[in-house]
């Protein structure tokens, strides 16, 4: 199908038509699929991306942001209930839009722009600081840090077996989720680095 699109919306058009194209399983859609999708000749893609590794950053970028606006549906507060929250919204992202959270998280995008800068993160800069609340620090102290990565790589190894069915014995579901991460969550980095 056809999207089409307004003048002057052309970015949108694309962005659309890429998501689209991801969400129905193309992986790694090409410039020109995205743009016979949105309703314009390949050549109008670089009137907004320079190559399809940037198409793919945006949409990239366009999953980070709606990851970040379920992130944003968990009322804030310093309680170690909010990552398992987090934790649970991460895990329902890559469950319904499995897609679009292996373009996010796999080696397909680089996590810098052309000029070497990061590419903006909504999703991680709002867990980054729900873990600096949830610990009673700075986001920017080592502990934060520490912890941070501790937790999201226990959750995203998780999502990972869940996802490709790496653990045959159990369901890897929510609550099984909640349970594992929960020791983690209680030791919530409040004591002080060694050295410190």
């Amino acid at each position: 199908m056809t999207i089409g699109y307004s003048p002057g919306r052309l970015r949108e058009a694309l962005l659309n038509a890429g998501i689209d194209l991801l969400e129905e399983g193309r992986a790694r859609p090409g410039l020109r699929e995205i743009a016979r999708r949105a309703g314009v000749t390949p050549t109008a893609t670089y009137r907004h991306f320079a190559s399809q590794d940037e198409l793919l950053a945006a949409i990239a970028a366009a999953g980070s942001a709606d990851l970040a606006t379920e992130f944003g549906k968990i009322p804030p507060s310093a309680s170690p209930k909010r990552l398992l929250a987090m934790a649970e919204a991460y895990f329902g992202f890559a469950n319904r839009r499995p897609a679009m959270f292996r373009l996010m998280f796999g080696n397909t995008v680089s996590l810098r722009d052309a000029n070497g800068a990061l590419r903006p993160d909504p999703a991680w800069d709002m867990y980054l600081d729900a873990v600096a609340s949830s610990v009673g620090r700075r986001r920017d102290e080592l502990i934060v840090l520490e912890q941070a990565v501790r937790l999201w790589a226990c959750v995203h190894g998780y999502v990972l077996l869940s996802m490709d069915e790496r653990v045959a014995e159990i369901t890897l579901d929510r609550d099984l989720l909640l349970r594992v991460l929960d020791p983690l969550v209680a030791t919530d980095g409040r004591r002080a680095p060694s050295g410190e």
